[in-house]
């Protein structure tokens, strides 16, 4: 999995376990790519300013400990051979760590998935969430609890739309889910969930046998369009490690997750909506 070679590392100095920095590390080794180590010091807020006089003072100080601690991080990688960079920034996390990525071209951007302090609720924290919406590269995002390894990897792609873009994201799920599984010697699969537009509606308007051949015939009409897209990588929907899941993608994925016990989950949106 030799594609990445600018990768930016999210940290937070303050902490003393950095997973998204094992893992830039591990992939930054493994693909001969650049690391560069970011932590981002957030703005004051507006009432702290105005009872903090010294507050750029303050500011400068504690963005000088961040910089010594990122130091003290990257000294290891740097003896593995890395050519690893440290950089402090301060404002809104999610928007600094974007802009970093486009000032300097990163490839791909990891982060933990949620900071210990984080308020909003669900898997993902405020700026892994705006990150998997916004960054214009890939972003991977680890759980605090990592495994050792990734022995199971799963992509989710969708082929109901055969334009260029959705071909060419789904062409990368599966050739990054691959290849993932390839240099962490795990197991592959390839999965798709799918559903009727209108279930309820037309279930209730139409004879059970009707909306049976109806619901035939669209599962046939999926089946040839992810048969299409899996022949151009050499597999087939007939494969063991394809699964094809009747179920709303956001309910059915991860309860596919759960019980397979999935490690890591390869996935994308071209709309940067809908996750």
């Amino acid at each position: 999995m030799k594609r990445f070679k600018n990768i930016l590392a999210s940290v937070d100095t303050r902490l003393n376990n950095h997973p998204a920095l094992q893992w830039a590390t591990a992939l930054a080794e493994h693909n001969g790519a650049k690391l560069n180590i970011v932590d981002v010091l957030p703005e004051f807020p507006w009432h702290v300013r105005v009872a903090m006089r010294n507050h750029d003072q303050v500011r400068a100080a504690l963005l000088a400990e961040k910089q010594v601690r990122l130091a003290e991080l990257a000294a290891p990688i740097r003896e593995k051979g890395i050519d690893v960079s440290t950089k402090t920034n301060s404002g809104q996390s999610s928007v600094e760590l974007i802009r970093e990525v486009m000032r300097d071209g990163h490839d791909l951007v990891v982060r933990v998935s949620k900071g210990p302090n984080s308020r909003r609720g669900g898997f993902f924290g405020n700026t892994s969430f705006r990150l998997l919406r916004k960054s214009p590269c890939p972003v991977w995002i680890v759980k605090p609890d990592i495994p050792p390894r990734f022995e199971r990897i799963l992509g989710a792609v969708d082929p109901a739309h055969d334009d260029e873009e959705h071909a060419a994201l789904n062409a990368d799920i599966i050739e990054l889910s691959r290849s993932i599984a390839k240099s962490e010697a795990g197991e592959f699969s390839i999965i798709h969930a799918w559903t009727m537009f209108g279930e309820q509606m037309l279930r209730s308007r139409m004879h059970a046998d009707e909306f049976a051949d109806l619901e035939n015939t669209a599962r046939q009409g999926i089946e040839q369009s992810l048969d299409r897209l899996l022949s151009a990588h050499d597999l087939s929907i007939r494969d063991e490690h394809v699964h094809l899941v009747r179920g709303e993608p956001a309910y059915a994925v991860p309860e596919f997750v759960e019980t397979h016990g999935i490690d890591l989950l390869v996935m994308g949106t071209v709309s940067r909506s809908g996750l």
